[in-house]
């Protein structure tokens, strides 16, 4: 019978919807929008989503900003759909701004602030649909090193699997199952938990787990959740 590993939490909750999830415009939301002075990425985000904290989803990867988390009173944002029918918030190159020269100053000084990684980060999950075929061939966790009601940073997991040594992972949670309207199972929900850096390469020939260190904690981690690579932004301090 598999049995919990003990809790470990941050104090900050995750509430952030899932990365999976396709993003839900508001059915007023213009189809442009010229940048005002004032503005912020999340008042921007406010007037297409009814939940502006995913921003980051509605402009990320814009070939069209050098820098995506810099926009200035003035750029004309056009609302867009790519290939996959995923929105996107790009600036309207067809759209050009009049103005006498003797008014222009440096886009530096009026660039709107994004919003800081420490105010964002309780919102961010990394939840991820997945194919349940796929989350059975993965590494799992079996076990912990401490009988804690409570684990920290640094304590040690156990896990059966192939892992690489200094290798970050990230540990997900087998959630319910995304069904349609016949009640057919299309996906699997992963919700993410934390992440863990092996260190020690296991030997399941002689029944050696692989041991990796706590490095970042957001809910309870239990016997059997499942390991995969951590992304670039999972490990953002």
């Amino acid at each position: 019978m598999k049995s919990p590993l003990l809790a470990i939490m941050l104090t900050l909750s995750a509430a952030f919807p899932a990365v999976a999830d396709v993003l839900k415009i508001k059915k007023d939301a213009p189809k442009q929008y010229v940048v005002k002075k004032g503005d912020t990425l999340w008042d921007i985000s406010g007037i297409y989503l009814d939940e502006p904290w995913l921003w980051p989803e509605l402009w990320q990867m814009n070939p069209q900003i050098d820098n995506p988390h810099l926009i200035y009173p003035g750029d004309a944002l056009a609302l867009i759909y790519d290939a996959d029918g995923n929105p996107r918030l790009v600036i309207n190159k067809g759209y050009r701004k009049l103005s006498p020269q003797g008014r222009i100053t440096p886009k530096g000084r009026n660039a709107i602030t994004t919003l800081p990684l420490e105010m964002i980060k309780p919102y961010i999950s990394y939840e991820q649909a997945m194919n349940s075929d796929d989350i059975k061939g993965k590494p799992y966790i079996l076990g912990a090193n401490e009988n804690t009601k409570t684990q920290t940073l640094g304590h040690i997991l156990y896990a059966k699997g192939d892992l690489q040594v200094h290798k970050a992972y990230a540990i997900y949670h087998k959630g319910d199952a995304y069904t349609d309207l016949t009640g057919e199972v299309l996906a699997t929900r992963a919700s993410y938990v934390g992440i863990a850096r092996a260190f020690r390469a296991g030997d399941e020939h002689n029944g050696v787990p692989s041991s990796l260190r706590v490095e970042s904690v957001k809910r309870e981690i239990q016997q059997g959740d499942f390991l995969m690579p951590a992304m670039e932004g999972q490990m953002l301090p």
